[in-house]
């Protein structure tokens, strides 16, 4: 079975720790900092929302790109991560799901 990607199943996860799983050599444990909610669109019925994920600030910085995304509160699921722009807390990703 798999997740269905909406944001109530993010919501529990907010503000812990989820692993991310960029290659077979590169597992972090990212934080969920914040879920931002987009405009509704009514024509399309979707209801867009962001995803933050911050990272350790001292590790190697991915390219965007689908990685999977694993939690014991969550079975694991896919997303497209972008990285932004790191400072002195951490390495910030998002996912814009709509």
């Amino acid at each position: 079975m798999s997740t269905k990607v909406e944001k109530a199943t993010f919501e529990p996860l907010l503000n812990t720790k989820v692993k991310v799983t960029f290659d077979s050599q590169n597992e972090y444990e990212v934080e969920l900092i914040k879920i931002i909610d987009g405009t509704y669109i009514e024509y399309l019925d979707l209801h867009p929302f962001t995803l933050v994920f911050k990272g350790p600030p001292n590790e190697k910085i991915f390219e965007q790109g689908r990685y999977k995304i694993s939690s014991d509160k969550l079975e694991d699921v896919e997303l497209f991560l972008i990285p932004r722009m790191p400072n002195e807390h951490g390495i910030y990703y998002e996912c814009i799901i709509s």
